[in-house]
């Protein structure tokens, strides 16, 4: 299964502090992204694996910390179909750091993330059984 890591923070740092329409990440716009014409902003649609983390110049620093999240989280996993969306934006708004999915043939298995519920900071995901069944009947 392909492994896709993201972080929340990204998209609400681009909101809050770049003025950056969280619609155009929710919808995975990249098209009107990129016709906002900010440079770094190209940079990060670009970012896809680790490599990509090795040159973060021009990034505004704020982001650059939160993707060095991600490169370290992915430095401590032992595990190769890894891919970077760090303009990911999840639409379950409790998600508030690090977040994954995981998907076989385009369907998804698994999601999770840090979330913080009433001062409590926790880490969780969700099994999807039926397409990890549905998955399993198909190689069978």
């Amino acid at each position: 299964a392909l492994l896709q890591v993201s972080n929340m923070r990204i998209p609400m740092i681009l909101s809050q502090n770049y003025g950056i329409d969280l619609k155009l990440l929710a919808d995975t716009n990249i098209e009107a992204i990129l016709e906002l014409d900010i440079p770094w902003m190209s940079k990060l649609v670009h970012i896809h694996n680790i490599h990509d983390l090795d040159d973060l110049s021009g990034i505004p620093t704020d982001i650059q910390v939160e993707l060095v999240l991600i490169k370290e989280a992915i430095e401590n996993i032992n595990y190769q179909s890894v891919i970077i969306a760090p303009l990911y934006y999840a639409k379950m708004r409790y998600y508030s750091s690090l977040t994954f999915r995981m998907f076989q043939d385009n369907e998804l298995l698994v999601r999770g993330g840090d979330y913080s519920i009433e001062d409590v900071n926790a880490s969780g995901f969700a099994l999807y059984i039926d397409e990890c069944i549905n998955q399993k009947i198909r190689t069978i």
